[in-house]
């Protein structure tokens, strides 16, 4: 998240002015004795990351419009996090420029 929240606006001079976070977990109120092999019970994964993300969003002032969380069986041995930010650039930091013989473009 720090290149898409912080390193992102910044190297355009960006302003965040909004997120969005998305999760999947499987089903938070499973018991602990159902806890896959190996693995940390849901509900400990869960209020973990929501903790994370509210700590590290409030830090840097993100204004987070929508927050989901999808609980099914499938994101039970991988959890799924998505999240974006919106930005918008002064028109004067904006550079428009012509490519030429030579450049390189990372993606």
């Amino acid at each position: 998240c720090i290149g898409g929240a912080i390193r992102d606006p910044l190297s355009g001079r960006s302003y965040v002015y909004g997120a969005m976070r998305v999760t999947g977990a499987g089903n938070p109120l499973t018991p602990v004795s159902e806890t896959l092999s190996g693995k940390l019970p849901q509900r400990k994964i869960v209020t973990t990351a929501a903790d994370g993300y509210s700590s590290y969003g409030n830090q840097i002032g993100l204004a987070t419009g929508i927050v989901d969380e999808i609980y099914h069986d499938g994101y039970t041995a991988k959890r799924m996090e998505i999240g974006a930010v919106i930005a918008a650039t002064p028109a004067e930091n904006v550079r428009r420029e012509t490519p030429a013989a030579g450049d390189v473009v990372i993606l």
